[in-house]
């Protein structure tokens, strides 16, 4: 069974997500966005290449693998309604202290932690 989760981030038409199948938790998914981040240090280059270039989501970006299905680009009232999805990924190209950052939201723990993507991968991170 996957551990399924969204990838997002906040456009002109408010926010936008796809779907990520496999791997979504904090140590697989958040991970690797977080080397993708590192690796190319251009955030708005990322979010093209996950989200805008692939509205029908991941099977796992991990193995670069696309999902099987087109769900196309959720939107916050579908998150509204979204049972299954376990993580929330939402990519900021600046904070408000101008660094690049992610939210990493746990919806079964209701819990939600920032990550600055030009700083070392945190600890909470690299456990599963």
């Amino acid at each position: 069974m996957g551990t399924r989760a969204l990838i997002g981030y906040n456009s002109e038409d408010g926010w936008r997500a796809v779907y990520h199948h496999w791997d979504g938790y904090p140590s697989g998914l958040g991970a690797e966005l977080h080397e993708r981040y590192q690796k190319s240090n251009d955030l708005a280059q990322l979010i093209k290449e996950v989200i805008t270039d692939h509205p029908g989501g991941w099977s796992t970006l991990m193995n670069n693998e696309p999902g099987q299905r087109d769900h196309g680009l959720w939107t916050a009232e579908d998150l509204d309604n979204a049972f299954d999805i376990e993580y929330v990924y939402t990519l900021f190209p600046m904070h408000e202290l101008g660094r690049p950052m992610m939210n990493v939201e746990d919806c079964r723990a209701g819990t939600l932690r920032k990550v600055y993507l030009d700083s070392p991968l945190p600890k909470w991170m690299k456990e599963d």
